[in-house]
């Protein structure tokens, strides 16, 4: 037994090492014509209060912002993945710790990415930081979540001339989120904070969408409810397609059915609290289904991407193939996005044109019904 006890540790030894070569960001993904610029910005809400407490309680809620844009070229040297992990945990002793936390909290499996992880902070990304902004104007995406795991479909969107701008969202009285009544207006707030700063500063067109997984979604419905400029919501997975959140948003002050007609795409994959049929309360909105049998939840973020090398990131969300979901979700958010705010009608039929793709998605809409003639109507 010892030759080869000895012989299959090699072989694991060898699989390591193969591992480490690799690049886990390594996609299928075709990126549009625009280099992606980033910036990182910390600023302060002066209407509200901050969390803090004592001596640190300063004059205002600190807000911090992610923002990917489409570039008029490319500096030197694209950021590395350990500048996204700088930004979102500051000093270098904190980043592996803050990493491996935020992976460990929604389910993942640590181990996978011990040995990789130094590999994984030197890798480039496809954004250059501060690079001068595109000339133009462009849609505006407003998607909240974690910089560090969500940057390979922003700076994707980004390239097909999107800005992406990620608020952390942040709790009422505390830094996590507040998953109630009150959370949800926090959060709104946080993102109406963020519109207000992309309009200020950058050349973003007045449409917008708004995009989030599970919570964040929630968010991005309620916020949707209550600003008409919002033509196109993406809900990527979780949220909205729960009952619990079902419940939550129902107790909004703003909540009004016949104010949700924005169109809506649903992408959900299996879970057993997810019940895509919940949107269809929203029937004055057009609606695009979107289910990817061999996904999961948290896999429509970085993980997707990084299932190709590290098998089973997530065990109990695992399905099989991750990574193309990904891929073809990703191309799908951005044919959504082309066709309600750009008008392309090629983007719609490439939505609904599957056919190529029948293993990984099925599609199918449903048609907005009209408005009643009375009542609180959307202007």
């Amino acid at each position: 037994m010892k030759p080869f006890i000895f012989f299959l540790s090699g072989c694991l030894g060898m699989m390591v090492l193969n591992l480490n070569a690799q690049d886990v960001f390594q996609s299928d993904l075709v990126y549009g014509k625009y280099p992606v610029g980033f910036k990182a910005v910390q600023t302060i809400d002066y209407t509200r209060a901050s969390w803090l407490s004592g001596p640190k309680q300063a004059a205002g809620r600190a807000i911090q912002l992610y923002i990917w844009y489409p570039a008029e070229k490319a500096n030197t040297n694209p950021l590395l993945y350990h500048d996204y992990l700088a930004s979102r945990f500051g000093p270098t002793q904190a980043i592996r710790a803050g990493f491996f936390q935020s992976v460990a909290e929604l389910g993942g499996d640590t181990t996978l990415l011990q040995s990789v992880f130094p590999k994984m902070t030197q890798s480039k990304t496809k954004a250059y930081r501060e690079a001068k902004i595109a000339s133009g104007q462009f849609p505006l995406i407003i998607f909240p979540d974690q910089v560090h795991l969500q940057n390979i479909l922003c700076e994707y969107l980004a390239s097909w001339g999107f800005i992406v701008v990620s608020p952390v969202i942040q709790g009422p009285f505390a830094e996590p989120m507040q998953y109630d009544p009150a959370g949800i207006e926090t959060g709104v707030a946080d993102m109406q904070f963020a519109l207000g700063y992309l309009r200020k500063n950058f050349p973003a067109q007045r449409n917008f969408a708004v995009m989030g997984l599970g919570f964040n979604a929630t968010l991005a419905l309620a916020l949707q409810m209550r600003n008409p400029d919002v033509k196109a919501l993406i809900s990527l997975e979780g949220g909205i397609t729960t009952p619990f959140e079902e419940e939550l948003i129902e107790h909004s002050p703003y909540y009004n059915v016949e104010r949700c007609t924005a169109p809506i795409l649903v992408i959900h994959a299996p879970h057993p609290d997810v019940k895509p049929e919940l949107v269809d309360k929203y029937k004055y909105a057009e609606r695009v289904f979107q289910f990817y049998p061999q996904s999961s939840e948290f896999y429509f973020l970085n993980f997707g991407i990084w299932e190709r090398h590290l098998k089973n990131i997530l065990p109990k969300a695992n399905h099989s193939n991750t990574w193309q979901s990904f891929t073809y979700a990703a191309q799908s958010i951005q044919w959504f996005l082309n066709w309600k705010l750009k008008q392309d009608e090629k983007a719609r039929m490439a939505l609904f044109n599957t056919t190529e793709a029948k293993e990984l998605v099925s599609t199918s809409l449903k048609v907005a019904a009209g408005l009643p003639t009375t009542g609180n109507q959307r202007h």
